[in-house]
């Protein structure tokens, strides 16, 4: 094997007939992918230069990924860097943090990093090198990850970076910036635009009035601009309402797109994205959360009725230990073993749970893990003085709405309070403001009568069809009353009928619909302990009130699926 990445690279784009050829600022050749009309076709398209640790692979034809090109020349995407076998080390962080970039992509053939050291840090990279450049008033680069502040430290440039890449800059210190010329390179990317927009927000607000925003004129960061050949005064400016409408579509694009389907952690019931489920305390909400954990996590049956596909879970169940969580899990799980993919977190801090959510979704990229927080009100922040309510919790839960949308197919169930004060509407039930529920894509609430086996949960969201489904509780296991969903949903409509009877009418009919082969006034009477009179007496008035059906004379039988049936159900 040759000494360099890029040696290796273009010995084999030479083997490949691509024909490589040194210009000024690295190599030139035929891009060798099926992209291309024929195989190395159309001139030398494929540009390589000398990068951190490893080379950097341009097409300017068809931006061809990385991995397309070493599989058309018979390498690994591993062979794109000097030390193919050992991970990249980016440790310029003063605070002791380390990003780590593996030489291999993970199953999904996406880039694999992860972090050390001291990760709640909000040093930016490189500061070292930045406060000498301004001293001497030369000017500082801010580009998106580590990779290319190396590059164009390789052209004599300094630069820096937040760690963690797009979307999280407002969690970093760029004070160090104060006063200095700086450049803000944007990605060619929608998110890389929006975290460019941040940087240049953040900076001009009273810590540099001496701040450019610019574009890369070839491929998506500036190290493929550097690669294809160009110089940094070929940089593209962009003005700032450029910027601020960098996100705008026409409805022609809108019209053109195919957006996958929504995903389902519980199908009908817990979707993707950020969700609440609220309760009055000691409802049971926390075994209902573990029950959705534990069919997700070994690939079970939700609620004992609707079958869920198995992924990673993590619940963090902050108001409990591990020996609770083991006799709550071992109960729901009626003797077969706990699943190994539930994992469990006692115990955080509030300034904590966005990187614990952050790094299981790091973990389990691609496979569309559920996050259990159970509850909100363990690590929701203190409001600040003066701070408005609503703002407070609406910006908790824009925090955790980020998280989750970041990981496609993921989903985040926060459990909560309701208020004290009842409400018709059940969203308006969300303990707190309505900022928390506002900035939710879904909320369930779990509502019934203290000390009831019987409960109804009221399901409603941006992307969700609502609903009403009802529950009974069996010692901790919540399951569906009903074969599946509608007939859960069917079963909320015979309750409330139901609520209107008395007591004992309500017990009497209950019985009746335990005995399918039929009930009598002396079956009755023994079951409610009165005479056969009275148990005759409430026999009848629920067959006139169309309650139950009749087999025969004094024998009394539950209504028949067919006259069940509403007349909605009858229109669908």
């Amino acid at each position: 094997m040759t000494d360099t990445a890029l040696e290796r690279i273009t010995d084999a784009l030479r083997d490949h007939g691509c024909n490589p050829k040194q210009n000024g600022v690295g190599w030139r050749a035929s891009c060798p992918t099926d992209s291309h009309d024929t195989p190395c076709g159309g001139g030398p398209n494929l540009c390589i230069s000398q990068g951190h640790k490893g080379a950097v692979l341009f097409c300017q034809s068809h931006q061809c990924a990385a991995e397309d090109v070493m599989h058309a020349i018979d390498l690994e995407y591993s062979d794109m860097f000097d030390d193919p076998g050992s991970d990249i080390v980016y440790d310029r962080y003063r605070d002791g943090r380390e990003v780590h970039r593996k030489t291999r992509l993970n199953d999904q053939g996406k880039k694999q990093f992860y972090q050390q050291g001291y990760t709640k840090g909000n040093t930016l990279y490189n500061l070292d090198n930045v406060a000498r450049a301004i001293a001497q008033q030369l000017p500082i680069y801010v580009v998106e990850g580590e990779k290319d502040v190396h590059t164009l430290e390789r052209i004599g440039v300094t630069a820096t970076c937040n760690a963690m890449g797009a979307g999280v800059a407002s969690k970093f210190d760029w004070t160090p910036l104060r006063g200095a010329d700086v450049v803000v390179v944007q990605d060619e990317d929608e998110p890389g635009r929006e975290h460019a927009a941040e940087i240049v927000d953040i900076l001009t607000r009273g810590i540099t009035d001496s701040v450019r925003l610019v574009n890369v004129k070839a491929g998506k960061d500036i190290s493929d601009h550097l690669c294809a050949g160009y110089g940094l005064d070929e940089l593209i400016p962009v003005d700032r309402v450029s910027a601020l409408l960098a996100g705008m579509v026409n409805g022609a694009w809108l019209d053109s797109q195919d957006f996958p389907d929504l995903e389902w952690s519980v199908n009908g019931v817990v979707p993707e994205g950020f969700g609440l489920l609220v309760a009055p305390p000691k409802a049971g909400k926390s075994w209902l959360v573990a029950n959705l954990g534990l069919a997700c996590a070994g690939g079970g049956r939700a609620l004992g009725k609707i079958f869920v596909t198995q992924r990673p879970v993590l619940y963090l169940a902050l108001e409990d230990g591990h020996r609770r969580l083991q006799a709550r899990f071992r109960r729901l799980m009626e003797g077969q073993p706990i699943p190994a993919g539930i994992h469990v977190i006692t115990t955080a801090r509030p300034e904590q749970i966005v990187p614990i959510i952050e790094g299981f979704l790091t973990r389990h990229r691609g496979e569309s893990p559920l996050i259990i927080l159970d509850t909100l009100g363990k690590v929701k922040p203190p409001k600040k003085a003066g701070e408005d309510s609503y703002a407070a919790d609406y910006a908790i839960g824009t925090k955790l709405k980020n998280a989750i949308d970041r990981s496609r197919g993921a989903t985040l169930l926060v459990v909560h309070h309701t208020r004290k004060m009842q409400s018709d509407d059940f969203v308006d039930s969300v303990s707190g403001t309505q900022g928390i529920a506002g900035s939710a894509d879904f909320v369930l609430v779990l509502k019934g009568k203290r000390l009831s086996d019987y409960a109804t949960l009221s399901v409603t969201g941006r992307d969700v069809p609502e609903n009403e489904y009802a529950l009974v509780n069996d010692k901790g296991r919540w399951t569906l009353d009903g074969e599946d969903l509608m007939d859960a949903a069917a079963s909320v409509q015979r309750r409330r009928d139901a609520s209107k009877l008395g007591d004992r009418s309500l017990d009497a009919l209950t019985f009746v619909a335990g005995h399918p082969n039929g009930t009598s006034a002396a079956d009755l009477a023994a079951h409610l302990n009165v005479s056969r009179n009275d148990a005759g007496t409430y026999l009848r008035r629920l067959y006139d009130a169309a309650r139950i059906d009749k087999r025969s004379r004094g024998l009394y039988i539950p209504l028949s699926e067919v006259s069940e049936v509403s007349d909605e159900s009858k229109e669908d």
